[in-house]
């Protein structure tokens, strides 16, 4: 038996209904982003929707127009884009469509020229994550370049957001600061969209600051506590995916066994010190290869015995959640195994190069004159210039997803 993944649709739907109440007045916008987290986009954002979320939010353009192909009618958002990124589909198909910077909106204003017909975007603000965005001092610039292209009639600004990173609770607040200043100063230069947006699972579940008119709940959806500190199950979440397998027919020392999942199934190579239910006894995981991990056992078990990597905590079963590591899902990672070593993975989307491409000019002068027998002028020039024609990705910013197994609804 392979890996397999389960996900309970109807703990999901369950899931996203508390965190609705919980976010109340606001609306949510619930988070598909990687494939909704592993856990199988097309199949959990009609469930969401139906569940009370208003909208959708996916990292990139082709998934949110694998969403609108699919039939979802409501608000898609997609913010991450690329040189490449196709802003006239996303245009055609009513995307919503993040602007970090002059040159995205420069690129998305030409697409809805082209087309003739307005972009919806919403102006993102850097409050410190540094995970895109104007910086403060970039803002006015931004906020002014969109508020012309508005009047021009190539973009509809639907509304201003951010990224909290979650650093801590007075990091949090410096940067609601920001975030309000950012407002402030649009609203000084006419540009007062509908929505703002800034809070993610962490603080639209602590900070009712941070709610704004929407609050774009991801990982807790799934069953994950974004804390260190508060369980998903204190929270009165449910696990939603169960990872099971069985114990593997090869051989293995006395007093262990393996079983058929390894870290190409989602179990983390770091899990060793974790542990893993068999026959309903907890067994700590020893290694970690790619389709197998070996198992310290107490007692002999049988060959084809079940196993659950993680699931749902009520039966025993270890959880996909965050212990020490309370900062994975901010820097883009999926945490695994909450035992004695928690782990954050993620897998890297193609690249171009390590670093991004650079255009380098340098002219260097020099000149020597005998003025006279006994003096000489010497003069030297140097002019630099760098620039950086095109952004692709590079494995600064990998997007999560979750585990590799096999998925079942």
């Amino acid at each position: 038996m392979t890996a397999i993944a389960r996900v309970d649709t109807a703990a999901f739907a369950r899931n996203v209904e508390r965190l609705v109440a919980r976010a109340a007045p606001s609306e949510v916008m619930l988070a598909v982003k990687a494939d909704a987290y592993g856990h199988g986009m097309l199949d959990l954002a009609p469930v969401a929707l139906a569940a009370g979320a208003s909208s959708l939010a996916v990292l990139e353009i082709p998934a949110a127009l694998a969403l609108r192909s699919a039939g979802i009618p409501n608000r898609l958002f997609a913010w991450l884009h690329g040189a490449d990124s196709d802003f006239a589909s996303a245009i055609e198909a009513d995307i919503d469509l993040g602007v970090s910077s002059g040159r995205e909106l420069q690129a998305i204003t030409a697409a809805a020229a082209q087309l003739g017909r307005p972009a919806r975007v919403h102006l993102k603000i850097d409050t410190g994550l540094r995970r895109n965005g104007a910086l403060p001092e970039d803002w006015p610039a931004l906020v002014t370049a969109a508020a012309s292209a508005a009047a021009a009639g190539r973009v509809v600004i639907e509304g201003i957001w951010s990224h909290l990173a979650d650093a801590s609770v007075e990091d949090d607040l410096a940067a609601i600061g920001v975030f309000e200043t950012a407002v402030a100063q649009a609203a000084a230069l006419g540009v007062v969209p509908p929505l703002r947006h800034l809070a993610a699972s962490s603080a639209g579940w602590r900070e009712p600051r941070a709610r704004y008119d929407v609050v774009r709940f991801g990982i807790a959806a799934y069953g994950v506590s974004p804390f260190d500190d508060l369980s998903a199950a204190e929270m009165g979440l449910e696990a939603v995916m169960t990872l099971s397998t069985t114990v593997a027919p090869d051989s293995a020392p006395d007093r262990q066994c393996w079983i058929a999942a390894g870290y190409a199934d989602g179990v983390p190579l770091a899990a060793r010190g974790a542990s893993v239910l068999i026959d309903g006894r907890r067994c700590a995981v020893d290694r970690v290869e790619v389709d197998r991990t070996l198992v310290t056992i107490a007692d002999p078990v049988d060959e084809g015995s079940p196993v659950i990597v993680f699931g749902d905590p009520t039966t025993g079963a270890p959880t996909a959640g965050v212990t020490r590591d309370a900062n994975c899902t901010n820097v883009g990672g999926f945490a695994g195994f909450s035992g004695a070593t928690p782990a954050c993975y993620f897998t890297y989307i193609p690249f171009d190069n390590l670093v991004e491409h650079e255009d380098r000019y340098h002219v260097f002068a020099q000149a020597n004159v005998d003025l006279t027998e006994k003096t000489k002028f010497h003069v030297e020039a140097y002019w630099a210039k760098t620039d950086l024609p095109r952004m692709r990705f590079s494995p600064a910013f990998p997007p999560i997803q979750g585990p590799n197994g096999r998925r079942e609804l």
